[in-house]
């Protein structure tokens, strides 16, 4: 049978408010040593508190969720770091790829358990979700941050990343410095609203410094292996029957990877022929990047999604003192490496 707080207070020889005042760190007037003896009491009686009951009475679970279409272990580790230190628990939900129904799910889940926050990466269009989930999260008292994108006519904040910038810094440095005549910009093939920006981005800036181009779609990282081969079908006679250096512009990780193995099966030089420029440069083994591990070293624009992560927790924690949090795009800094030397240097 679980322990109340009537039988810490019978134990302790005190009343029930006394034992709850300590638990909800209100115990001012208590004496010390009596604060000391109920916490005792609670350790020895193994009392463990309805955090949805006393959340649901006091308006304030101390609970957020975290709610990614993807595996990111460097923001969902800062999530609860940050999270942790401001006295929040954390409920973690991914998809391996990404769902709209899933998300559907993870939301109604979130809202049922009265989080203080909810810090979300949608997938979908707004059209994708139900009307009566819509519903839910315009009128609910949850603080909403969106990562990346949001989606309209919903209240929140966004944190987001300047993709338009770091793009367009990565494009000048191409016309201006690199020695490449053309940009190859590759990315995978699933709908996701930030690809398409990021594309469109990409177009925009080759405009601007008239540079030679094409866009490329290929499949996605998830895809089964005989799927995936046509990807590597698809890039040995595009970086092959390329008469002049070429640079690739790889809208994910994953796509640098292809190109660098596909250059190392076809005796392809890198950054000589071919340079590589991967967007995201994922973070891997807890401190280290995954420019840092390949050969060539991989040029990047790096996506910081530990400051997220960190702004995520830090809004909404003023949100809920209600302090108001204006939208806010981190840069996207580019750092050059092997894979982009000056061919011409």
């Amino acid at each position: 049978m679980a322990v109340r707080i009537k039988d810490v207070a019978d134990y302790c020889g005190l009343s029930p408010g006394a034992v709850s005042q300590v638990l909800r760190n209100n115990g001012h007037r208590i004496p010390e040593k009596t604060r000391l003896k109920i916490l005792d009491a609670i350790d020895k009686l193994g009392y463990r508190p309805n955090n949805l009951s006393v959340g649901l009475r006091q308006k304030r679970s101390n609970l957020l969720s975290l709610i990614i279409p993807w595996n990111n272990p460097e923001l969902m580790d800062t999530v609860e770091q940050e999270a942790y230190r401001h006295g929040f628990r954390l409920m973690v939900n991914f998809t391996t790829s990404p769902d709209a129904n899933r998300e559907i799910a993870h939301l109604d889940n979130a809202l049922d358990w009265h989080v203080d926050g909810i810090i979300w990466l949608p997938f979908a269009n707004l059209e994708n979700y139900p009307e009566r989930l819509i519903n839910r999260l315009k009128t609910s008292n949850t603080k909403l941050i969106f990562l990346q994108r949001r989606l309209p006519e919903l209240p929140g904040t966004l944190v987001g990343t300047d993709y338009r910038q770091g793009i367009f810094d990565a494009v000048k440095y191409i016309a201006g410095e690199s020695g490449y005549s053309k940009i190859l910009y590759l990315q995978s093939g699933s709908p996701f609203e930030i690809r398409d920006q990021r594309r469109n981005y990409f177009k925009e800036a080759v405009a601007k410094y008239g540079l030679d181009y094409e866009c490329v779609s290929l499949l996605n990282s998830d895809s089964p292996p005989a799927e995936r081969s046509q990807a590597t079908d698809i890039l040995i006679p595009l970086l092959e029957n390329q008469k002049q250096p070429v640079v690739c512009l790889c809208d994910n990780d994953w796509l640098a990877l292809e190109v660098l193995d596909v250059a190392r099966k076809k005796g392809i030089d890198i950054p000589a022929r071919v340079g590589i420029i991967t967007i995201s440069d994922h973070l891997l083994l807890g401190h280290v990047r995954l420019s840092q591990v390949t050969f060539p070293k991989l040029s990047a624009l790096r996506i910081d999604y530990a400051a997220q992560g960190k702004l995520a927790v830090q809004y909404i924690a003023n949100m809920i003192d209600d302090k108001k949090e204006k939208d806010i795009l981190l840069p996207l800094p580019l750092f050059i490496n092997q894979s982009t030397q000056r061919i011409n240097a």
